[in-house]
């Protein structure tokens, strides 16, 4: 049998998980958010009629492609998450 001890720092361990997948979750969709303004930013500070719109395009590629796999990996977790704290 566990002893009351083992109990409490199970608890605590799992507290400290679940914190800190809460705090991982929020910077990565902070991360998320911050391409994505990064993709507006340079959207709306390019206007020249010297640029060409495919200039633009390839420079916020890379941002959007980021932003893409980030936001993927972000539901992934969230759904790791929701699934993982109802199974405890």
């Amino acid at each position: 049998m566990e002893t009351e001890q083992q109990r409490i720092k199970a608890s605590k361990r799992k507290d400290n998980l679940k914190k800190g997948a809460k705090i991982s979750l929020t910077v990565l969709l902070l991360y998320v958010v911050g391409q994505l303004a990064t993709v507006y930013q340079t959207r709306y500070q390019l206007v020249s009629p010297i640029i060409p719109e495919s200039t633009i395009w390839e420079i916020n590629n890379q941002f959007i492609f980021t932003a893409f796999v980030s936001s993927i990996i972000s539901v992934f977790g969230l759904i790791l998450y929701f699934l993982t704290s109802t199974c405890w």
